[in-house]
């Protein structure tokens, strides 16, 4: 039989949580999750501790004097609610986010000191505390919040005694273990999450990313980036020749080149079949013609009887990135019509256009 750590009492203390307590931890769950946004569920939680009590204190009679001091604290929950509204927690560590459940917890000490008998059955809002703590902090935590809790839970006492500590001990114990199994539930989400989100903008074969992150990634190109367009030669005899699993380390090894040749900052993505696409910030045409010869340096070291043609264009002012793209897939396909194993610019804006092939970086 489950152990109601309900305080025994003329005013019936307690932390028994009712069926709407139980359904605010679950839509808190749901907004947690929906949001990822600590300070607004905790905004939240600020509201329903202040409902809670709202509702629950005329039931219980209140003195003149107790309702003076729950209008005090009624303004200070809501000036803190306004204060959360306006500060930029995203530039603050997330445990900044714990002050909406301390000031609850506080807010109940308070009311418990100044009316025990009338507040004390309210203690067991701090239950949704815990479940704030668990949803949208690091597990371990809520260990912290023991204290404190401690405080508003005793304070509804006149005398400790041993049934007194040994409640206690009972609701700490459930509102830690409730605590970190949401944190740690919360955890595990976020991490598969994670890797959700990384599975769906990378290619499992090559390890880079894929044609649609490639596609949110070039919207965000400026001028004066390069792009490159690499594309291993005869890769369709090679997969004739030897089978597709041979075909398919190709471009595994091709992959775990660019992401170990390229420089810090640069982009590379698994365009379609043997097609790389690399981005590369802010890069002159000498940056670019000495990453595509460490690349074809390792390469050769990798697999010296597979070689790999590139093309090369920049992003202009002017033109858009289809454009750009384009360009460089010209200068790939020039560079594959020279004799493959070889890299091709764009040929440069203005008279120097004319002509159709572009320079030669690599031989």
């Amino acid at each position: 039989m489950p152990v109601d750590p309900t305080p025994a009492g003329p005013a019936a203390r307690g932390t028994a949580v009712p069926h709407h307590g139980r359904l605010f931890v679950t839509r808190l769950s749901s907004l947690a999750d929906a949001t990822g946004d600590p300070a607004a569920v905790g905004r939240l939680l600020l509201v329903a501790a202040g409902l809670a009590v709202a509702v629950g204190a005329p039931l219980l009679r209140p003195s003149s004097h107790t309702w003076l001091v729950l209008a005090v604290v009624s303004v200070v929950m809501a000036a803190t609610l306004v204060v959360s509204a306006r500060i930029d927690w995203t530039r603050l560590p997330r445990q900044a986010t714990l002050v909406h459940p301390a000031m609850v917890a506080l807010a109940l000490t308070v009311l418990g000191l100044a009316a025990p008998t009338v507040f004390g059955p309210l203690v067991g809002v701090l239950v949704l505390c815990f479940a704030y703590i668990g949803l949208t902090q690091r597990p371990g935590t809520s260990v912290f919040a023991l204290l404190p809790a401690s405080g508003a839970y005793l304070v509804v006492y006149d005398e400790l005694t041993a049934a007194v500590l040994v409640r206690l001990a009972i609701a700490l114990l459930i509102w830690l273990l409730l605590a970190e199994l949401l944190a740690h539930m919360s955890a595990r989400q976020a991490a598969l999450t994670r890797a959700l989100r990384a599975a769906a903008h990378s290619d499992a074969l090559t390890g880079v990313a894929n044609r649609r992150d490639w596609q949110a990634r070039i919207a965000a190109a400026a001028p004066g980036d390069a792009l490159v367009l690499c594309d291993i030669d005869h890769f369709k005899a090679i997969n004739d020749t030897h089978g597709h699993a041979v075909g398919d380390q190709v471009l595994a090894d091709f992959g775990e080149l660019l992401l170990g040749a390229l420089r810090e900052g640069d982009y590379c993505a698994r365009y379609g079949g043997e097609e790389f696409a690399l981005l590369l910030p802010h890069t002159s045409i000498e940056n670019v013609t000495a990453v595509l010869a460490r690349l074809h340096r390792r390469w050769q070291r990798i697999r010296p009887d597979v070689t790999f043609s590139a093309g090369v264009a920049v992003c202009r002012a002017g033109r858009t990135h289809d454009e750009t793209f384009d360009a460089a897939d010209e200068a790939l396909y020039a560079a594959k019509r020279g004799g493959r194993d070889t890299d091709r610019i764009e040929p440069a804006p203005g008279p120097a256009a004319a002509s159709p092939v572009g320079q030669r970086l690599h031989a």
